[in-house]
C-alpha cells in the first residue's frame, strides 16, 4: 500500500515536471515539490524553506532549494535570502536537472555546509534532488571520489536512490558503504524513510530505516 502510494507520487511528480519545463519556473516546479512530497512528511515541529545556512561564527553555505529546520530554530529573513542557524538544520536538498546541470558545483556548496560550526552531534545531510535520471553506477563512482564526497545521497525521480551509508543505517559503513534502491516507487520511498530518519536521529528518538524496509 505504502509502495503504491510513492508510486503514483512519482508519476505525479514526473508530470509536473513535464508540464514545468515548457515555461521554466523553477520556483512553481519546486513548490509542487513540496506540497506533495516534502511537506506532508514533517511533523509540527519541523519547517522548511529555501535559503542559506549560517553558523556562529558568520559563516555561510548555499543556496539550498529546502532546508528543513527545527522550529526551535526560526529563520532570519524571508524568501530565497533566508538565513537558517546551523544549529537547527536537520537536512539540505537542492532539486534540479542534475544530467543538464553542475553536481559537482553541488558537491562544493555541500562540503562548505558540512565545515560549518555545530553543537549539535547530529550531522545535517545533504542531498541532491534530480527530476532527471542519473545512472546509480555513475553516481556512486562520483560519491566516492574527492569531488563528491560531502553528498550524502542523490534521488532520481523515477529511477534511483544512492545513499552514502555513513551513519551505519544499513548496518557495518566499511562492508555496505553505498546503497542503491532502484525503481521508481521505491526509490521515492526509501528517500522519503532517509528523511523521516534524520529528523527522527536530530530529536533523539529511536528510529529504524532498516526496520520499515517490508513497508
Amino acid at each position: 500500500m505504502i509502495t503504491d502510494y510513492f508510486s503514483s507520487l512519482t508519476q505525479v511528480l514526473a508530470a509536473d515536471y513535464v508540464a514545468a519545463r515548457k515555461t521554466p519556473q523553477h520556483g512553481e516546479m519546486l513548490r509542487k515539490l513540496n506540497e506533495r512530497f516534502l511537506r506532508p512528511l514533517w511533523p509540527a515541529s519541523v519547517r522548511s524553506g529555501s535559503g542559506f545556512v549560517l553558523d556562529i561564527h558568520e559563516r555561510q553555505a548555499g543556496p539550498f532549494d529546502v532546508i528543513g529546520a527545527s522550529d526551535l530554530w526560526p529563520p532570519i529573513g524571508q524568501g530565497e535570502a533566508s538565513l537558517y542557524m546551523s544549529d537547527g538544520v536537520i537536512f539540505c536538498l537542492s532539486a534540479r536537472d542534475w544530467v543538464s546541470e553542475d553536481l559537482t558545483q553541488f558537491a562544493q556548496t555541500a562540503k562548505a555546509l558540512k565545515m560549518l560550526k555545530r553543537k549539535v552531534s547530529a550531522p545535517v545531510l545533504c542531498a541532491a534532488f534530480s527530476y532527471t535520471p542519473l545512472e546509480a553506477t555513475e553516481v556512486t563512482e562520483f560519491m566516492k571520489s574527492s569531488a563528491g564526497e560531502a553528498i550524502d545521497a542523490v534521488f532520481s525521480l523515477g529511477k534511483n536512490l544512492v545513499v552514502r551509508n555513513n551513519l551505519g543505517w544499513y548496518g557495518d559503513p566499511q562492508k555496505i558503504p553505498f546503497v542503491s534502491e532502484h525503481t521508481g516507487a521505491p526509490a521515492l520511498k526509501f528517500f522519503a524513510f532517509y528523511l523521516m530518519q534524520s529528523i527522527h536521529q536530530y530529536a533523539g528518538l529511536p528510529f529504524g530505516w532498516t526496520d520499515y524496509q517490508h513497508l
